[in-house]
């Protein structure tokens, strides 16, 4: 390969085999040249072939995207995209690449490696792979890890575990484990449980004795030691620690109680940390005996299936998960957390083991070994691409322009856009927001966006997308309005508040109108109504009155002719003590000219009156008054002299005709809310009497008084009640009972 200087003087660049036909040339810079050809991909970089890849393929071209990554197009087996030509692939001298599960560097930089089928792999430094092969009676066997105690390195195998010496000879030591480890004097073995045996007993002629040497009733899968001799144990059911001391303690409770089980443990002495990784709950930092930090895919990791951790720096940690490798940076309590997948081009590879020596980071995946110089791994500052690529209303797709207008009735509207990355490929994360709606960023993993039933405005639609490493696109925006329905539009809201407020003046007004009128109605009928009561108040009163005055001569006809009667007589002294009587009647009478008196005013005039007849009589009869313990005489009302005719017509036309002595008895009961007064004598009977002309038309006026009397009371108080009764005893009159009802009614308003 030669080259022409500015003098076009040809010079010899470098030598390539007979048969590498050169193909195509593409220079990245001036000292990066990449020379396609019939025999591979080779890179001259400063005036010297450094690399040769693709060996025996064709390669027929090779470009440069944006993002800095390489397309290859060979002749026979398609296009290749390669993030980066860092990370380099080592098949061990195996002509398919193998499943290795665990890789560990000595002291002395041997790098050894355990697979799935019997096979470990050890490496010299400056020296390539070679293989060694368990034998194992023709059983397969999986290499779980690989320890290294002082000079001897063991080989752990689920079902053999083989110690290599110093003179790399092996020994099978007559037992299986996923992971042992040693003290000063003590052998602790992972398996179906924890076995703890004198560490001499490590070779075939020895075997150990598991029986009975059980620590811990855990399957093992993973140990590690401290500083202070003590054990950190990994199991299927979560975390535990031995101490030289030979306690145990369960840590299920700092988990929450919610063991997983455990893939790798790493002891930091620098930051006297214990890194804990699990199978499904991502990873735990442990500091001073308690959980510090818990670290899972909402704080970044691209999986919470975590298989391994390795301190490559102060605070710089590699770990590897079922979804390929992240970089996690503390610093104090707070860490910061890298994809590192995108520029090494590991989405989706499962890595079981991480190892560092060197600047150099060997990973253990399931398709072979890789490794890369930690320090050619850098971001790269291309920023992802973005794009907005439609807006739909339903189906109709809009133009792609600031002045989309949407009818109110049709505005269901999608946004699709797409982001472009190929180191990320799918690792991308959008961040939108819809000016208008809502003022905060959302984040997603989709690529359309829909909205339902967005309100008339205008509106701006904004998106942008992060990558892996945390590197922002540019944001892209779309404007577009939805319509308002016309009875949004201000001239149709000013016209129907025009029309709500002139409805509203013509219903004030009638409403006043009305009720004026509604008004003036009713002070009507309440001034007719209250002039019909004052009026019917006032007939009752004259009525009452007008009783009163027809009963009043009455009664005072009788008294003086009682009296004329004594002095024709010549008995002066019963006439002054019946003037005297009479007098005192008069003046309450005259004294107590409302509707209704009190009960005991009543009575008091009732015995003034029976103690007048009395004398009258000549002691005709005798007395009885009864009042009822439950009456309270002073405030129970009752029509003044309501009983007086009643117990005139006893004395009169019952007791004067008889011919021996007879008892008037008058009664005050309670029953219920009604006040009843009875009037009871034993004279002749009704019958009797009424054949007596003489009296027959004044008894029929007292009772008909009283009857009236009794009626005009309860008018406006309740129901009443007049009833007379003729007594019978053998057969033969006996007297009349006469009961007056009337409702029961306190003197005080």
């Amino acid at each position: 390969m030669y080259a022409v200087n500015k003098d076009n003087q040809i010079s010899t660049l470098t030598t390539l085999p007979e048969d590498a036909e050169i193909l195509q040339l593409f220079a990245e810079n001036q000292n990066k040249i990449w020379i396609c050809t019939r025999k591979g991909l080779y890179l001259l970089e400063n005036n010297k072939i450094t690399h040769c890849y693709f060996k025996n393929d064709l390669i027929s071209n090779i470009t440069k995207d944006f993002e800095g990554s390489y397309w290859i197009a060979t002749l026979k087996k398609g296009a290749f995209y390669v993030p980066s030509f860092d990370v380099f692939v080592d098949n061990l001298n195996e002509v398919n690449p193998q499943k290795l599960n665990c890789i560990s560097i000595n002291s002395q930089h041997e790098i050894w490696i355990g697979g799935d089928y019997n096979n470990y792999y050890h490496k010299y430094p400056g020296k390539p792979f070679t293989k060694k092969t368990f034998f194992t009676d023709g059983q397969t066997d999986q290499i779980k890890n690989i320890r290294f105690f002082e000079s001897d390195t063991y080989i752990i195998g689920k079902k053999t575990v083989v110690k290599v010496d110093a003179e790399k000879k092996a020994i099978d030591c007559g037992f299986g484990a996923n992971d042992i480890m040693m003290t000063d004097r003590d052998l602790v073995i992972g398996y179906s449980k924890i076995f703890k045996v004198n560490s001499d007993h490590l070779n075939r002629n020895n075997p150990p004795a598991l029986r009975g040497k059980e620590l811990l009733h855990k399957r093992g899968t993973v140990f590690a030691k401290d500083l202070d001799n003590n054990i950190w144990i990994g199991t299927n059911e979560g975390l535990y620690h031995y101490s030289k001391k030979d306690s145990i303690t369960n840590w299920d409770a700092k988990f929450g109680n919610q063991p997983s089980t455990i893939s790798d443990l790493y002891i930091d002495n620098d930051s006297k940390s214990l890194f804990v990784t699990t199978v499904s709950k991502g990873i735990y930092r442990v500091k001073n005996n308690k959980i510090i930090t818990r670290i899972s895919k909402k704080e970044g990791l691209n999986s919470i299936s975590c298989n391994a951790i390795k301190k490559i720096a102060p605070d710089y940690y590699l770990v590897g998960t079922n979804n390929g490798l992240n970089a996690i940076l503390f610093q104090n309590d707070a860490f910061e957390i890298k994809n590192l997948n995108a520029i090494l081009g590991l989405k989706n590879k499962r890595i079981n083991d991480v190892e560092f020596d060197n600047n150099t980071v060997y990973l253990a995946t399931d398709e072979g070994l890789l490794n890369f110089n930690i320090k050619n791994i850098v971001p790269k500052n291309n920023r992802p691409k973005c794009w907005i690529q439609d807006l739909k209303n339903g189906s109709k797709t809009l133009a792609h322009h600031n002045q989309n207008v949407i009818n109110y009735n049709a505005n269901n509207i999608s946004v699709k856009f797409v982001g472009i990355s190929y180191i990320n490929q799918n690792n991308l994360t959008y961040y939108y927001k819809l000016d208008g709606q809502n003022d905060t960023w959302s984040a997603t993993k989709e690529s359309q966006i829909n909205y339902r039933a967005l309100a008339p405005r205008n509106y701006t639609f904004k998106v942008y997308c992060i990558d892996g490493f945390g590197v922002k696109s540019t944001m892209q925006s779309i404007t577009f309005e939805v319509l308002a329905p016309f009875w949004q539009k201000t001239w149709f809201v000013l016209l129907c508040v025009l029309i709500v407020g002139l409805f509203i003046y013509v219903y004030i007004k009638y409403r006043l109108k009305h009720q004026q009128k509604q008004f003036e109605l009713e002070k009507t009928t309440i001034q007719i109504e209250r002039d019909k009561a004052n009026m019917q108040r006032e007939m009752v009163e004259l009525e009452q009155k007008a009783l009163r005055l027809q009963m009043n001569p009455h009664f005072i006809f009788n008294a003086l002719n009682t009296i004329k009667g004594y002095y024709s007589e010549g008995d002066a002294i019963n006439a002054s003590a019946y003037i005297s009587k009479f007098s005192k009647l008069l003046r309450m009478l005259l004294e107590n000219t409302e509707q209704t008196i009190p009960l005991s005013t009543e009575i008091e005039m009732l015995d003034l009156y029976v103690s007048l007849a009395q004398t009258r009589y000549k002691n005709k009869f005798h007395y009885e008054l009864f009042v009822d313990e439950h009456i309270n005489v002073n405030e129970t009302a009752i029509p003044t002299l309501l009983l007086q005719p009643i117990v005139e017509n006893a004395i009169i036309h019952g007791l004067a005709p008889k011919e021996n002595k007879g008892v008037l008895k008058v009664y005050f009961l309670k029953k219920g809310n009604q006040l009843e007064c009875i009037v009871e004598d034993n004279g002749i009977g009704r019958e009797a009497s009424q054949n007596k002309q003489q009296h027959k038309e004044h008894q029929s006026k007292a009772i008909e008084i009283t009857t009236d009397r009794i009626a005009l009371f309860s008018e406006n108080t309740g129901k009443s009640h007049f009833e007379i009764i003729d007594l019978v005893s053998n057969g033969l009159p006996a007297g009349t009972r006469v009961i007056v009802t009337i409702p029961l009614l306190s003197i005080w308003p």
